[in-house]
């Protein structure tokens, strides 16, 4: 048998036996362990798609190209120092002479190489379509990419002509309750968890293996991917999403499993949304980060089937998320689909919660006549439904807004009834935020020692809590009370406090407000320069987060310019526009707290 020549002759060799392509072969395995047993002086270098679980393997995965980072620079020298770039750049040159990698078309070249997850195949398919494409039309139409990434040269295999024959090879050699798997799991948009895979997949199937089996073995065949974190994660490339959701869609449980994705996702949203208060907030803050394509995925399936409280019970339990991260836009746009959906839900709760949050969020996008609209019908239902903690979140939001458009006594009244309902609920970090709030109205109409006490009550609250985030956003009020005192040095020392405790914060918005504190002190100091420089990269980190220049803001600015003459008004500006040159991270990082 062949076989047996093949060990007879390398018995006695000293040899380095290549073998390659071998996930099509399952009874090479055996084979190879013979080998090796029996001639001691040879070396095996195999390549497959999936480990042969050998006891002497020694794996090496071969990852996809390198790409560059979200926030790398999009010029051309930092660009192609990637390979996933350099790669696409020399079969783009291939197709076209005259093409050439420039700041022009850097970003659409950078969003195609990340799109397409760095694969060689599917770089080089892209690639060759830029001789009738520029690269950012290429880029819009790679949403469809199976159907865009063919024509692979005719001396390649069938399998590696075309994106889709060679995912269609892998699945293929896949067991059938394996592509049922791979299917299933699609309905997850950037990665999941190894519970969320097991709570989603009907406990009904009748799969032969355990699921973290499954989900081990379509790892090892590079069709599931590890994310780094604190929990561990798999995730699928995009190519391989898109032609697994294909699949999906193939069968007849596609909505279903959509289904049991988007209620897992709402019982994690409202889990983790009175967390955020807590002294855990940090780490729930960050297991809602790791999720958002999920979100996204949940919400888009609930508007496109009109699931209205799946989609306004999500939504609502994101609010303060989107809030903290400073995402008013996006917040603000799934709200205002969601409350247009017909029929609105049969639960009049789910609707009020979701007015009152929706409204927090139109507030912080500028559109006051829609946010005071949903507040007046979010308030008046919660308090015929006698909705305590309901109405004390919409009363909160309200008092923010009478607050900003210049109601103070109608915000004051809003504020001490959200007050007394927190109080009656023991939400200690909701009633340092009121209390803080409070202390910002005595501040307004100077009445200090008020304020100053009011701020007291409510960094021990806050403490009691465990409710870093209100700390430093509480000690950021006292250092504004100390400057509108006059007492600059009191006033650094607690800005630079309150930036330290925030700046690893994933909610960046407290560091941007004691960052603009700082550049007011240096101007109130007459130090133009570094005021310009301070305001400067306050005020990027405030555009990152897409935060609006509030009253409070607005006052700092008129601040620093009332402590400048005509000549340091100069320098502020020159320091200010030569800063706007760097990065933000550069511009955080060149910050002295």
């Amino acid at each position: 048998p062949t076989a047996e020549m093949v060990k007879d002759y390398l018995r006695d060799k000293r040899v380095l036996l290549l073998l390659d392509n071998l996930e099509h072969l399952p009874d090479a395995t055996p084979f190879i362990t013979d080998l090796l047993d029996e001639a001691r002086h040879v070396k095996v270098l195999a390549t497959s798609r999936a480990p042969l679980h050998l006891s002497s393997e020694h794996e090496l995965a071969v990852a996809p190209l390198a790409l560059p980072a979200t926030d790398d620079r999009d010029d051309p020298e930092t660009l192609f120092r990637f390979d996933a770039i350099a790669l696409f750049v020399e079969r783009a040159q291939a197709a076209r002479p005259d093409f050439a990698l420039t700041r022009e078309n850097a970003a659409p070249v950078r969003q195609i190489c990340v799109k397409l997850d760095g694969l060689p195949l599917a770089l080089e398919l892209a690639a060759a379509r830029l001789r009738v494409l520029s690269p950012q039309d290429l880029h819009d139409r790679l949403d469809r990419r199976l159907r865009l990434l063919t024509r692979g040269a005719q001396d390649l295999p069938d399998r590696q002509r075309t994106m889709r024959a060679t995912l269609n090879w892998s699945y293929d050699l896949l067991g059938t309750d394996e592509r049922s798997l791979l299917a299933r799991l699609s309905v997850f948009a950037g990665a999941c968890t190894i519970e969320a895979a097991e709570a989603i997949l009907d406990p009904d199937d009748e799969f032969t293996f355990e699921i973290v089996d499954g989900l081990t073995s379509l790892s090892e065949k590079s069709l599931l991917k590890p994310v780094a974190g604190a929990k561990p994660r798999l995730a699928m490339l995009q190519t391989i999403r898109e032609y697994a959701l294909e699949r999906l869609e193939e069968g007849d449980d596609a909505e279903r499993m959509r289904l049991r994705h988007a209620e897992f996702f709402v019982a994690q949203a409202e889990k983790a949304q009175p967390q955020l208060r807590g002294p855990e907030q940090e780490t729930w803050f960050r297991s809602l980060l790791a999720e958002q394509d999920n979100f996204r995925a949940a919400l888009d399936w609930a508007v496109a089937r009109r699931e209205s409280v799946i989609a306004l019970r999500l939504a609502t339990a994101l609010e303060i998320f989107w809030r903290r991260r400073g995402q008013y836009e996006e917040g603000a746009r799934w709200f205002a689909s969601l409350l247009a959906l017909e029929p609105p839900p049969p639960l009049p709760g789910v609707r009020a919660r979701g007015l009152a949050a929706g409204a927090h969020l139109a507030a912080l996008v500028g559109n006051v006549a829609v946010a005071d609209q949903r507040y007046g019908e979010s308030i008046r239902v919660l308090r015929e439904l006698g909705d305590e903690a309901g109405l004390a979140e919409a009363l909160r939001g309200f008092a923010e807004l009478a607050a900003e458009r210049g109601q103070t006594r109608q915000a004051r009244a809003a504020a001490q009834e959200s007050l007394e309902l927190f109080t009656a609920l023991n939400d200690r970090g909701a009633m340092a935020g009121r209390l803080r709030f409070l202390a910002e109205l005595a501040l307004e109409r100077r009445a200090v020692g008020s304020a100053r006490d009011l701020l007291g009550r409510a960094v021990a609250l806050a403490r009691e809590a465990g409710d870093g985030r209100n700390v430093a956003r509480i000690t950021h009020s006292l250092a504004d009370l100390e400057l509108s005192d006059g007492n600059l040095e009191q006033a650094e020392d607690l800005f630079r406090f309150a930036l330290k405790s925030s700046r690893n914060m994933p909610y960046q918005a407290v560091a941007a407000h004691c960052i603009l504190g700082l550049a007011t002190v240096a101007g109130a100091r007459g130090e133009a320069e570094k005021a310009g420089r301070l305001w400067s990269a306050g005020e990027r980190l405030a555009d990152r987060l897409g935060m609006r220049v509030d009253r409070s803001s607005q006052a700092l600015y008129d601040h620093v310019l009332g402590g400048l003459d005509t000549h340091a008004e100069k320098q502020f500006a020159s320091a200010r526009n030569a800063a706007a040159a760097l990065t933000i991270d550069e511009a955080m990082a060149a910050i002295d707290v």
